[in-house]
């Protein structure tokens, strides 16, 4: 091999290093984990070379049995994010690699992003949220206009009337007349189709959420009901490069409704519509978010 050939192969190698992430994939729900993306996003992200993982929520599901109080499951959620990160820098360490990470959160999950990157600023170097519902009032309401209108479709007339009722009246806190509306909500076995523009992308999706991995109600309500009224006047703002997406389609969470609170929590950052692409738009459009 001549030596030009050589140095162009060091080269090609010292670039391709560089490129390389260290992804740390956070799940949206809550009552969801990472699963799912574990088995669609990370053989993508391996291809391009980036290191993948996927945190989980602690979830009475699976083996470890990880108990969700009502009283601590956000805080004790976001303690275990905060940990697993802790986990993966410690091993970065022992093997005399530096530690810096791309966190990703999807919808729920950025409310424990923004705890992360207060607690991690040295080590999280960039942050993608994808449909990240940090305006969950909004977010909310927007699950109940589904529900209202799918209950119809279904035929449950008066289930609807009921849950349109409630959303008037519906705050930020999980509230008991909160947690009224979402067992009505539930009554719409369909939600879920509307948030997804690709049908069978969604049952290969969701293919995965089963068993141990099945989407966990208790802990649904457990991280909701402990978690604290959105800071809309944070003391801090997070300077960590950012880049947010949102699907064009996607009827959860708008754009219009979440800049506004997402301008208070980051100094900047970069924001994307993804063309036909709804609330998933991670899988959706997985060649267009920018890793």
């Amino acid at each position: 091999m001549s030596l030009k050939l050589f140095l162009f192969f060091v080269l090609l190698l010292n670039v391709c290093l560089l490129q390389a992430k260290t992804i740390v994939f956070l799940n949206g729900g809550p009552g969801f984990n990472s699963e799912p993306e574990r088995n669609i996003l990370g053989p993508h992200l391996n291809s391009q070379g980036h290191e993948a993982f996927f945190w989980n929520e602690p979830s009475e599901l699976r083996p470890k049995k990880e108990s969700l109080s009502v009283g601590n499951a956000f805080e004790f959620a976001t303690e275990d994010a905060s940990l697993f990160l802790k986990k993966i820098c410690e091993d970065k360490y022992t093997r005399n690699l530096p530690c810096e990470l791309t966190l990703v959160a999807h919808s729920f999950a950025v409310h424990h992003a923004v705890r992360l990157a207060e607690k991690h600023a040295t080590t999280i170097k960039e942050i993608i949220l994808i449909s990240p519902a940090i305006n969950v009032e909004d977010a909310d309401k927007n699950i109940f206009l589904v529900a209202v209108r799918g209950l119809i479709d279904e035929g449950h007339p008066e289930v609807s009337a009921e849950l349109a009722a409630m959303i008037p009246t519906s705050k930020e806190s999980f509230d008991e007349a909160k947690i009224q509306a979402f067992m009505l909500a539930t009554q719409y076995s369909s939600i879920f189709t509307n948030y997804w523009s690709d049908l069978i992308l969604m049952q290969h999706y969701f293919s995965y959420l089963k068993g141990e991995f099945g989407f966990d109600f208790k802990g649904f309500f457990a991280v909701r009901e402990s978690m604290p009224l959105v800071n809309k006047d944070p003391s801090f703002k997070i300077s960590i490069p950012t880049q947010v997406y949102f699907g064009e389609s996607d009827p959860i969470v708008l754009a219009e409704q979440q800049l506004p609170l997402l301008r208070k929590y980051f100094s900047s950052f970069d924001t994307h519509i993804l063309t036909g692409a709804k609330h998933y738009s991670h899988i959706e459009r997985l060649l267009d978010i920018k890793y």
